[in-house]
């Protein structure tokens, strides 16, 4: 709030908008005040920076990047057509924040021969950069999409498995909180998988080939989930939700003692007559 009346003389219209951002900087904000040992120290510099000037806001997640892969439906039967098990290529770059060790642990920490995790590794695109028409092809061929943490905990590479009906596979702790996808009418866990970072450094295979070991009901459960979130995510679905989830997150972002229905007067946030 201060900020914002030091730089612009109607500072104050800005602290009672609503804020949609791709990450949720109110609740990096409170963890960087109130919560500190709830995230990795790698992030405390980044962290930092984000301060709010509003009073609402909420995460609507990554929505570019994507404009090159088409929408595939979620569905179990596609699930049994894919060729691949995993989907995971990088640059071999250095990354800010700590990060470098995360995006190349499966690329450079190779699982023993003769071992059920050799056998998920050789039925998987995994490896550094692939020729963009080789890139699209696998990835779309693959029934697990990796996703690591790099310069930020979030990353496209949820938001692309997401569109082409691949069940994420999140390598980052903080990435729930962080930048959830509209999170008042998706939970991040339905349809991803989560494995913690500190594992995935010990041994990323073992905890690859793992989040692969699922029930057919589970897997089930997971598509389904997809597809929905598919509609929630992605406002150029044919049968989207992108519009009522998010003005269910604006509203849902008000405490319920703030709201007000009617005419307001947004320099104040107070309820006023209402002008034809």
């Amino acid at each position: 709030e201060g900020r914002a009346k030091r730089c612009l003389p109607g500072g104050n219209i800005f602290r009672n908008v609503i804020l949609a951002r791709d990450r949720d900087v109110f609740e990096v904000h409170r963890r960087v005040h109130r919560d500190k040992h709830s995230f990795s120290p790698d992030w405390t510099k980044p962290f930092a920076m984000d301060d709010p000037i509003p009073q609402w806001g909420f995460s609507v997640g990554l929505l570019s990047g994507t404009a090159q892969l088409p929408i595939v439906e979620a569905t179990f039967d596609d699930f049994l057509t894919r060729k691949w098990i995993y989907f995971y290529h990088a640059r071999a770059d250095e990354y800010f924040c700590n990060s470098t060790q995360y995006r190349l642990a499966p690329i450079n920490i190779l699982p023993k021969n003769g071992t059920v995790e050799a056998e998920t590794f050789a039925q998987s695109s995994v490896g550094y950069d692939l020729p963009s028409h080789l890139w699209k092809e696998h990835f779309m061929s693959s029934r697990f999409c990796l996703v690591v943490r790099g310069d930020t905990p979030h990353s496209r590479a949820f938001l692309r498995a997401v569109k082409v009906g691949c069940i994420p596979v999140v390598v980052s702790d903080a990435y729930p909180w962080y930048a959830p996808s509209l999170p008042a009418t998706l939970n991040m866990s339905d349809y991803s998988i989560m494995i913690r970072e500190r594992a995935f450094l010990q041994d990323p295979w073992k905890e690859l080939h793992r989040a692969t070991q699922l029930t057919e009901k589970s897997i089930r459960q997971k598509l389904d989930a997809l597809a929905f979130a598919q509609r929630v995510i992605f406002a150029d679905h044919n049968e989207s939700l992108f519009v009522p989830a998010l003005l269910k997150e604006a509203w849902n972002s008000i405490p319920p003692s703030q709201r007000v229905v009617g005419c307001v007067d947004w320099t104040t946030g107070k309820k006023s007559r209402c002008h034809e």
